[in-house]
């Protein structure tokens, strides 16, 4: 059997990369907290909804965004607002009651406002 190998502009092999790629609502008002180290983290509860195979599938994703783009968002995003987001799943270990947990979150590289809430048909 033969693979064909994917490569970017720059040459690099992006068949096996951490990409995701998600339009959704928010769910919740966007939480702007300061972390251990210091740097600015934009909390996100975004909501999907498709259907598959004529079966209605919800998903809720954590996102974080880092830095001034956490900062400039939170001026500007609101619950409901429909938003897109480019980024990376990071998957952390926590312990709770002597258990190892383990939480996975969309980290954003780029997040855009495609519609503001209450701005849809019917809304």
């Amino acid at each position: 059997m033969t693979v064909a190998s994917t490569r970017s502009h720059d040459g690099a092999n992006t068949a096996h990369r951490n990409r995701v790629s998600l339009i959704g609502n928010l769910g919740a008002e966007p939480e702007l907290r300061r972390a251990s180290n210091g740097a600015l983290v934009l909390k996100l509860r975004v909501h999907t909804a498709e259907s598959i195979r004529g079966i209605p599938v919800q998903e809720w994703h954590r996102v974080a965004v880092w830095g001034a783009q956490a900062q400039a968002l939170m001026s500007i995003l609101r619950m409901g607002d429909t938003i897109a987001i480019e980024g990376r799943l990071q998957t952390s270990s926590y312990e709770k009651n002597g258990e190892t947990r383990y939480s996975t979150e969309i980290v954003a590289a780029r997040v855009v406002r495609c519609m503001p809430a209450g701005a849809r048909t019917g809304a």
